[in-house]
């Protein structure tokens, strides 16, 4: 494997010793003349100490480059230049010199003419890069190839010295200071801080006979660096010498990188940021910055910031600084941290919604992304903004966002404040394999707040497991929800209840003028199109055209529906689908209904979506409503109807399906006006008596029930009802079946206690129950 060696090349005075190429030299002309000059060792002890400073220079230009420093200055001195390094410390590099002439050989002794003396053979000290990507010594001598230069136990010796261990450089010193032993006009070498020496120049040449006039010695050349070159605005080259003094193109260089002082300009948009000023972020379209004086790679950071309610993130691939809030002042400041380890600081004083308080006329506006998530992170942290008003001021994509809730977080108190999209939108809200958050949507909790006018576009829930998921609140409680819509929603949620379209779950709350459209939801249970389950409040004129599957409670618009007063003006066009293995109610429009104590109308409400079950379960399967249990509650249906077909593809003697419900269970007084069904209501099987037109079964223990002006055209049951109904005082007026095998009005039917026979009138066809 070729590789490429730096060298430092040394030189006598009058006679090249040592050289930073690959080139070779014959000494013995030297060591004769030393022979005879016995001065010329003062100068060469001299040359050494020279040669062993450029050595120390060569190994800290190496620990730079290691340490990727950066050259802060270079300034000129009597003897080269001094350089100096952002990390500290500095290094000479000493200009090379021109030898002296060297002096006349000496006459050889008696005999035939003699030949000049021999050189001794130089050596060439210097540094390569290993596999490993660090320097290490190397060392030439004679005509051989550079080798790496080793320690007693042949291992290679690093430049900059081993981990943990401290660096030893080559060092070189004549005999004379070395002393007995040595020989004094002769170079040594120790690799091991002065240990153990060896010889690697300075044998003499053997004599001859009457020997010719020495040559002269040839100039000397630089010791060690033949040049620097300072025009570079990134780099200082540090040329080293070779054997080639006159052409520097091909000599071995060292580059290390200027470091220039690091800034950072700031920007919104492309205007220039000033600093001295306060900077208003309700004008900013964000904050970006430019580095000038890039040194390497430069790390921007929050250093601190004086108002914890905000959230300031730095996005240094996109060089933008998002600082989302809603109100207030913040001192932000930022460091800048260069590759040599120095930091600028910059105080950018932020202000949000300065001239906004939160009242109704002077509401905190929302305008971008950021300030939505400075909505969420102020909730989560524990400010519920009561009674304080904000305002979408334009259409918010959160594309890319990894969106957390508002209010969405353990702990936090709910959103409690007045929220107006003003028909803006909010697209792409993505919530994906989470099981983190007490609440999805928008709005994970909303606790006594007033969300309207907003618009959700393309919201998607993958949630592993939990509760309260809604494309627009996960959880409302005592609050009010108007005039917002949802459309192409999509979640997966199999293992989660609650889960809405709109809303997951909504307690004493108020829902109107909503719209869920598009999409597909599927939970495990309480699943609605619109509401997972609604306890206490009302719901109207709301639509939902979604798909819906659970496995146990789901319905088209509502899941479950307690205790909720009034339902006026909703419809469901979406098809429902129950999955589930146990006891579980799916209807076109609510999946199951129950109230104790409150009065209740459902009144101009349909369904058109088939409901389905293709699970081994019981079941409770209605065209409008699956399961409805009234105990001690009044009740009034009115001027609905149902027109999907209601399936069930399992054989089960307790399966109830009944075009408009599929199970009605009364302990109070209940009017059923005007309402009909006109889907084909079937089961798999043989097993259909708990199937009709219009009810599945109907029990009514206690109380008094009306139904007039209602038909149905399925030929399930009689007068639509499943043949296990029970009728006790239920009055059934103008009850018309269109198809079946029973035909005809029934008015004034009714049994005042079990044994005695109905009564009818002469329009009334009865066919005896079961």
């Amino acid at each position: 494997m070729k590789r490429s060696f730096l060298c430092i090349r040394t030189a006598l005075i009058g006679i090249s010793l040592f050289a930073v190429s690959s080139c070779y030299y014959d000494d013995s002309e030297l060591r004769g003349r030393l022979d005879q000059v016995e001065g010329k060792v003062a100068e060469l002890e001299k040359w050494c100490t020279t040669v062993n400073q450029e050595i120390l220079s060569l190994k800290g230009l190496v620990e730079a480059l290691e340490n990727n420093d950066f050259v802060t200055g270079v300034m000129p001195s009597e003897e080269g230049y001094v350089i100096t390094f952002s990390k500290g410390g500095n290094i000479t590099i000493k200009n090379g010199k021109d030898g002296q002439d060297g002096e006349d050989g000496k006459d050889g002794e008696d005999g035939k003419d003699g030949k000049d003396g021999v050189n001794g053979v130089s050596p060439v000290i210097g540094v390569a890069k290993a596999a490993d990507g660090l320097y290490y010594w190397t060392v030439q001598t004679g005509t051989g190839a550079p080798a790496w230069m080793t320690d007693a136990n042949g291992n290679k010796i690093r430049t900059t010295g081993d981990e943990g261990d401290k660096a030893i450089s080559p060092t070189l010193k004549t005999g004379s200071e070395l002393g007995d032993g040595y020989k004094a006009d002769a170079v040594y070498l120790s690799v091991d801080g002065g240990g153990t020496w060896t010889k690697v120049s300075g044998d003499n040449g053997t004599n001859g006979t009457d020997g010719v006039d020495g040559t002269n010695g040839t100039d000397g050349k630089d010791a060690v660096f033949a040049g620097m070159d300072n025009s570079d605005p990134d780099y200082v080259v540090f040329i080293l010498s070779d054997n080639t003094p006159d052409d520097l193109t091909d000599n071995p260089t060292l580059r290390i990188p200027k470091y220039i002082a690091l800034g950072l300009d700031f920007f919104s948009g492309t205007t220039p940021i000033d600093l001295s000023r306060a900077i208003a972020m309700d004008e900013m379209d964000g904050i970006t910055y430019q580095i000038k004086g890039d040194a390497g790679k430069v790390r921007v950071s929050l250093f601190r910031q004086t108002n914890d309610g905000w959230l300031v993130t730095v996005d240094e691939t996109n060089r933008k600084i998002d600082a989302t809030a809603i109100t207030g002042k913040n001192d932000v400041t930022l460091m800048a941290t260069d590759n040599a380890g120095h930091n600028t600081f910059y105080l950018l004083s932020l202000t949000k919604n300065a001239e906004n308080d939160g009242t109704a006329a002077k509401p905190y506006r929302i305008r971008n992304k950021a300030d939505l998530m400075g909505l969420a992170y102020s909730v989560n942290r524990g400010d519920a903004y009561g009674g304080r008003h904000f305002r979408l001021e334009a259409d918010i994509d959160l594309n890319g966002t990894r969106w957390t809730p508002i209010g969405g977080e353990d702990g936090s108190p709910g959103f409690s404040g007045v929220l107006d999209g003003q028909d803006h939108t909010v697209s792409n809200l993505k919530i994906e394999k989470a099981d983190v958050f007490d609440y999805y949507g928008l709005v994970g909790k909303a606790v006594s707040a007033e969300i309207k006018n907003i618009r959700i576009e393309s919201p998607k829930f993958e949630v592993l497991k939990g509760m309260d998921i809604g494309g627009l609140i996960g959880g409302a409680l005592s609050s009010t929800v108007t005039g917002c819509q949802v459309t192409d929603i999509e979640v997966n949620g199999k293992n989660c209840i609650y889960i809405g379209g709109l809303i997951g779950e909504a307690e004493n709350s108020d829902i109107e003028s909503c719209t869920v459209l598009g999409g597909e939801i599927i939970g495990n249970s309480y699943v609605g199109g619109l509401i997972g389950e609604v306890n206490a409040g009302t719901v109207l004129h709301s639509r939902a055209a979604c798909a819906v599957s659970a496995e146990n409670v789901v319905g088209g618009l509502i899941g479950m529906a307690q205790q909720v007063g009034t339902i006026t003006d909703c419809s469901a066009t979406g098809n429902v689908i129950l999955t589930g293995a146990q006891a579980a109610y799916a209807g076109g429009l609510i999946g199951g209904n129950s109230s104790n104590f409150s009065a209740q109308t459902i009144m101009a409400c349909y369904a058109t979506g088939t409901v389905t079950s293709d699970g081994n379960g019981r079941v409770n399967l209605g065209g409008l409503i699956g399961r409805n249990d009234m105990n001690g509650a009044t009740q009034s249906i009115v001027l609905c109807y149902a027109t999907g077909d209601v399936s069930s593809a399992t054989h089960n003697r307790e399966n109830y399906l009944g075009g408009l419900i599929g199970a009605s269970q009364q302990q109070s007084t209940q009017s059923i006006q005007a309402c009909y069904a006109t889907g084909t209501v079937s089961t798999t099987g043989s097993y259909d008596k708990n199937v009709g037109g219009l009810f599945g079964e109907y029990e009514l223990y206690d109380g008094v029930a009306r139904m007039t002006g209602c038909y149905t055209t399925c030929n399930k049951g009689t007068y639509g009802f499943g043949t296990g109904s029970d009728e006790t005082h239920l009055t059934l007026t103008d009850v018309e079946i269109i198809a079946g095998p029973v035909t005809g009005k029934v008015s004034d039917m009714n049994r005042a206690a079990s044994g005695v026979p109905y009564q009818y009138d002469e329009n009334a066809k009865i066919i005896s129950m079961e």
